[in-house]
C-alpha cells in the first residue's frame, strides 16, 4: 500500500491489523524472521490479529516477540514461536534470531 512507510512512521500509535495465519490456517503470519521488510520494529506500536492485541510500546525486542506470540499468533503455532524465541535466547544479541536462520520464510 503506497505510503504506509510515512503514515506509520509519522503518526501518534501506528496500528497494524493482520490475520494471524494464511492458506486456510496451514501457515502462520507471524514468523520470527523474514527476507524482506517493510516495516521494522521502529513503526510498529500496537499488533492486532483476531486473537488479541498487542502493545509493543517501550517494549525491548525479546518482549516484544514474547508479547506478539502470547496475544496475536495463532494458538496452533505459540509452541514453535516460543521454542525458536528461547533458542535464540542462548544465543548473543539483542534481536531473537538463530545463526544460520537466513529468514527466507
Amino acid at each position: 500500500m503506497g505510503g504506509s512507510y510515512d503514515f506509520a512512521r509519522n503518526s501518534s500509535v501506528s496500528l497494524f491489523a493482520l490475520p494471524s495465519t494464511f492458506q486456510q490456517g496451514k501457515i502462520s503470519s507471524i514468523v520470527p524472521r523474514v527476507s524482506h521488510v517493510d516495516h521494522t520494529e521502529h513503526e510498529v506500536d500496537v499488533l492486532i490479529t483476531e486473537h488479541g492485541t498487542a502493545d509493543l510500546r517501550a517494549l525491548e525486542p525479546y518482549e516484544r516477540a514474547r508479547r506478539i506470540i502470547e496475544q496475536c499468533a495463532d494458538p496452533k503455532f505459540r509452541e514453535g514461536l516460543k521454542t525458536y524465541v528461547e533458542k535464540a535466547r542462548l544465543h548473543p544479541g539483542r534481536i531473537p534470531f538463530l545463526p544460520g536462520d537466513e529468514g527466507d520464510g
